[in-house]
């Protein structure tokens, strides 16, 4: 009697349905990747900017001159320089003048220019995904419904936190260049100052989205990050 052997075609209903889960659970992966993409985006461009300023407090330790951390340029022309670095007292007399401490000129500063913050849309994955706002009015756009941080606690019974609110570093070729001093005596900011990142898409601020907030008080050392999720109208500090 012959053997009846069975067709090895096609796949059993066990193995369908087991592929069909793989791929449900890597469609699912993927959306949340992609739906998060502008939040991570906007709390990484946060933490360069932290890291861009966590510098000049670091340079301050080792140097009784002030630095002056200063601003100027817009995000989607790729022109934002956000520079921290130590003024060179061999060039730039003290008190320097506004040109000397304009930021992004290598001459008047120690250090190379891989120190600064600079913005790279079209070119950095998370700048096409989030920028700072330069005096375009993004902030509101992307608060949504969500309540003004002006509004929120700690910053709303904060004096200090509350002037710094309405001092922008970063100010947009409208607005000029900007500069905040770190007192190499007292290692504290003399102003206070806030940057503003929101999410994008394709060069506009995301309506409701994420939005992060870095606030530096007067007479303080300290740094703030506060951050707002898509979509959400609760503000939490990082």
């Amino acid at each position: 009697m012959r053997s009846i052997r069975r067709s090895s075609a096609g796949f059993s209903l066990i193995e369908a349905l087991v592929v069909l889960a793989i791929m449900s659970v890597l469609v699912i992966v993927g959306v949340t990747m992609l739906g998060d993409r502008k939040a991570n985006s906007v709390r990484s461009v946060m933490d360069q900017i932290e890291g861009v300023l966590m510098n000049a407090q670091n340079s301050a330790l080792i140097s009784p001159l002030d630095i002056y951390v200063s601003s100027t340029g817009n995000w989607l022309d790729g022109s934002l320089i956000i520079d921290a670095r130590p003024l060179n007292s061999a060039v730039v007399g003290f008190p320097p003048s506004a040109a000397n401490i304009k930021a992004g000129v290598d001459a008047n500063r120690l250090g190379g220019n891989s120190e600064c913050f600079r913005s790279r849309y079209l070119t950095d994955r998370d700048h096409m995904s989030a920028g700072v706002n330069t005096g375009t009015n993004w902030y509101n756009t992307a608060l949504g419904s969500a309540p003004d941080l002006r509004t929120v606690a700690p910053v709303s019974t904060n004096n200090s936190m509350l002037t710094a609110m309405s001092t922008p570093l970063c100010l947009g070729s409208a607005g000029g260049d900007s500069s905040a001093v770190l007192n190499g005596r007292t290692r504290r900011f003399e102003t206070g100052f806030y940057v503003v990142v929101v999410g994008l898409s394709n060069g506009a601020p995301q309506a409701g989205g994420a939005i992060g907030v870095i606030l530096v008080p007067a007479n303080s050392s300290n740094v703030y990050k506060f951050y707002k999720p898509s979509g959400s109208v609760t503000w939490r500090r990082l």
